[in-house]
């Protein structure tokens, strides 16, 4: 069953929708964090992720329950058929799969590019020296980690659940396409050097969303994606 009615949501919408959290994201990324790591001396990763949870992604969730609110569900089961988190098949897992090893390779060549071209420094500036020293190797970990999981939820939950089936009901096949775009600019804010090594997962995860009718492809996707870049940040701290 499917719920009576889902708002379309076009180009316009889909820029206003990505784009107002983005701002919150850049005004994060660029004045509150520098602003309060000189002032209190915390490591600027610290407050990324300190405020990136608590100003950028848990307002995400709250979007996302006072988006559902709108719609009648009275007779649909939210989790699995308006937000479609399924269960995977072995179909999707196969697709899936196959989407981030192609996604993986792109950006590895877009990583290396960037390397030849002599840009070292790939990830958001203001992070750049940002103290991962003063903390242990655990704890980093751990914390990115719980970071990880709170960003993919959030942001699969709001982008592919609620949002994606919206932008299906304007713009049929070429909703994934909106989707990603509006995920880049959302994401523009940590840096384009690094928003254009994963553009490649950044088209993939929609895209795979909608090809499978399944929000939980494109979790899955993004889940490896972070987990990835989480292994690769750790092994270039040492």
């Amino acid at each position: 069953m499917t719920p009576r009615y889902i708002p379309p949501m076009g180009w316009g919408g889909t820029l206003m929708a990505f784009g107002a959290p983005g701002i919150v994201l850049y005004v994060t990324t660029r004045v509150a964090i520098p602003s309060v790591t000189q002032t209190l001396g915390l490591p600027p990763v610290v407050w990324f992720m300190t405020f990136g949870a608590f100003y950028v992604l848990a307002p995400l969730l709250v979007i996302a329950l006072m988006r559902l609110r709108g719609e009648a569900l009275e007779d649909v089961a939210v989790w699995r058929d308006r937000l479609r988190f399924r269960p995977l098949n072995g179909s999707d897992w196969k697709f899936a799969l196959a989407a981030f090893g192609g996604a993986a390779l792109c950006s590895y060549a877009l990583f290396s590019s960037f390397r030849a071209m002599g840009v070292m420094e790939i990830g958001p500036s203001f992070l750049a020296n940002s103290g991962e020293q003063a903390l242990s190797s655990r704890d980093l970990l751990i914390a990115w980690g719980a970071f990880g999981a709170l960003s993919v939820t959030a942001q699969e939950i709001l982008w592919r659940g609620v949002y994606l089936p919206r932008q299906e009901q304007a713009l049929s096949s070429e909703a994934w396409l909106a989707n990603a775009v509006g995920w880049f600019l959302f994401l523009l804010p940590l840096g384009w050097h690094l928003v254009l090594i994963l553009l490649p997962i950044i088209v993939a995860v929609p895209y795979v969303a909608q090809k499978r009718d399944s929000s939980s492809a494109g979790a899955l996707l993004h889940a490896l994606a972070f987990t990835i870049a989480l292994v690769g940040y750790q092994m270039i701290l040492g």
